[in-house]
């Protein structure tokens, strides 16, 4: 071939090598066909035995009995051409099938012979014709034509065919594409996910009747934590109550994270924090520290407008929420949930294990009433694992441990700390709200101006007495965690003050979720709306009650203990305090911004 794409003679040719000019010409005619991989044959059509076209059989079949153990050579294809409609139905039940509303998991081969068979019948193929004269019926050559028409999709498309869409997602994201230019800095992006815990911890519901107070058994609970993808650093975490955690959980873990982290009061005997060990806020050159992106998972928690809204006002870093169902994306977080499982979680006799047939799973609910594994125990072990994790030396850190990274990049300067300002440090809340609300009331029925938030009204001394923001549009400010107050500004930036809610409803402390618990009991006719002197206290007994023989009450009431328990910053803090007289004015206070436009960026 390279004496005859060079222009040598024929004569030449047949001189040096011995081949005539028909069979070069056939060997250059193949070397120049195109081969399955979109290139041509080349070289590769001068070996022995190679085919350049697939083999197809011309003569007809040569016996009719099922003894006949050869002859059969391109039956099956030469079947499959006299009769394309068996060639489709084949490649509808291996290709759609599984697009329908009910179909199997994955092909079988030996349901597609059964098809390939009674298709052959349905067509007319007699009883004494291929395939019903050998003794497979053509199931092997079949099996071998379906291996071949899979082969020829692609291997994620195979997978998918074959083992399901889970084994396919994870073959098309094993080698997720990576960033082009130098390693991450610190700080530089953060990855953020929810994770339920695989164990069962009690709660004391105290007795209706008076007695000791009773363990019950708590749904599983939510951990929502924020590491850093180049230190490997848990910045900082958040727990969850409920069935499922909200947007107001996910900026309560946001702001966990740039707050200072202190030390847990530790009631378990024994356990206490190891040397070294703790969150990278407990740094002061990384306190309130700001991240460039924040990388998550498309639930709609995450997605929520008011959280984009926060984090990118606030925080000031790239929203990048990811594609679809490849948590590989964000391996980091992953492997945070999974090491506290397999080095916490999994290891105490309470825990579900990974599935329902984990053989570590046994009785998780009966040994958490017996062993009394109460909730705070575990907040306090969870506490002790993340600042534990935060202090284990790596190998993708050379040897050290995240808490020492972050040290030593600071050392050497190698990356920028954003921090949120000084003078926005006290009052740092990222569970705030706005939405418009209108002052209501009516002076002629002696009714005092309000304003309605959530289903309760909002009274103050100084909207009492300015009768001239009645049917006034006003912005309403809150911070979710504590609802006891809010405040309002006009619609020309100015702030008004701040508003106390009714007295029933600013007995003790509660939240956006317990507000809205507590509005659905009343609605269904569980708790009286009016002559209640405390609506959170009544709502608390109610779910005490419930809490014998509905699980989720338990979680409900868990919650609202705890943010009765745990208070927030003191409401004083939302005051606005204006510059001295001795200092110029710049500019007046602008009205909060209740609509944004989000960017974001996916990858």
């Amino acid at each position: 071939m390279r004496l005859y794409t060079a222009g040598a003679s024929h004569r030449r040719i047949f001189e040096e090598t011995g081949i005539d000019r028909r069979r070069v010409i056939g060997i250059f005619t193949r070397c120049v066909a195109t081969h399955e991989d979109g290139e041509m044959w080349g070289f590769r059509a001068c070996r022995y035995y190679s085919h350049t076209t697939p083999y197809k059989r011309v003569s007809p079949q040569l016996g009719e009995t099922r003894l006949l153990s050869s002859g059969h050579s391109g039956l099956l294809l030469a079947t499959l051409d006299r009769f394309p409609n068996i060639a489709e139905a084949l490649d509808y039940e291996i290709l759609e099938s599984r697009k329908r509303g009910f179909a199997e998991s994955a092909i079988r081969y030996d349901k597609l012979h059964a098809l390939f068979l009674r298709k052959c019948k349905e067509v007319g193929i007699p009883a004494n014709a291929y395939p019903f004269t050998v003794a497979s019926q053509g199931e092997r050559s079949l099996t071998r034509w379906i291996k071949k028409r899979l082969a020829s999709l692609g291997s994620r498309k195979l997978a998918k065919v074959m083992f399901g869409d889970e084994v396919a997602r994870r073959l098309g994201n094993e080698n997720a594409p990576t960033r082009v230019g130098s390693r991450l800095k610190c700080l530089e992006r953060v990855e953020f996910d929810g994770h339920r815990i695989d164990v069962m911890m009690t709660m004391f519901i105290p007795d209706p009747t008076g007695g000791e107070p009773v363990a019950m058994v708590i749904e599983r609970i939510w951990l929502l934590a924020v590491i850093d993808a180049s230190s490997r650093a848990v910045l900082g975490y958040h727990v969850s109550l409920a069935r499922n955690y909200t947007a107001e959980d996910v900026l309560i873990c946001l702001e966990n994270a740039l707050l200072p982290w202190q030390p847990r009061p530790l009631a378990v005997p024994g356990l206490k924090y190891p040397e070294g060990s703790g969150f990278p806020s407990a740094i002061s050159e990384l306190a309130f520290a700001r991240w460039g992106e924040f990388a998550f998972d498309n639930a709609k928690s995450n997605c929520s407008k008011w959280v984009w809204d926060r984090v990118r006002d606030v925080i000031g870093c790239a929203l990048n929420p990811g594609p679809v169902k490849t948590p590989e994306r964000r391996q980091f977080i992953e492997r945070l949930f999974l090491a506290l499982e397999q080095n916490g979680f999994q290891r105490l006799p309470t825990t579900t294990g990974s599935s329902p047939k984990d053989i570590r799973r046994r009785k998780p609910e009966e040994k958490a009433v017996k062993y009394q594994v109460h909730l705070e125990e575990m907040l306090d072990l969870l506490d002790v694992l993340i600042a534990q994790y935060n202090a284990l030396p790596t190998s993708a850190l050379f040897g050290r441990s995240p808490l020492e990274y972050l040290r030593f990049s600071l050392d050497r300067n190698s990356f920028f700390v954003r921090q949120i300002p000084e003078d926005e440090r006290e009052a740092f809340c990222l569970t705030v709200l706005r939405e418009k609300g209108i002052v209501r009331g009516n002076l002629k029925r002696g009714e005092r101006l309000y304003v309605r938030y959530e289903g309760v009204k909002y009274y103050s001394p100084k909207l009492s007495s300015s009768p001239n923001m009645r049917d006034q549009e006003v912005i309403v400010e809150c911070r979710t965690r504590d609802l006891r107050k809010i405040k309002i500004f006009t619609t020309n930036g100015d702030e008004f003050g701040v508003l106390d809610a009714s007295q029933a409803w600013a007995a003790q402390q509660h939240d956006l979720r317990v507000r809205k618990a507590i509005l659905r009991c009343i609605h269904q006719g569980k708790i009286r709306r009016r002559g209640e002197e405390d609506v959170v206290g009544a709502y608390i007994a109610h779910k005490s009650r419930e809490s014998g023989r509905i699980k989720k009450a338990r979680n409900e009431l868990a919650h609202a203990l705890r943010v009765r328990r745990h208070p927030t910053p003191k409401p004083a803090t939302l005051e606005h305090t204006s510059p001295p007289p001795s200092e110029p004015v710049l500019a007046r206070v602008s009205a909060p911004r209740v609509k944004v436009k989000v960017r974001a960026f996916n990858f």
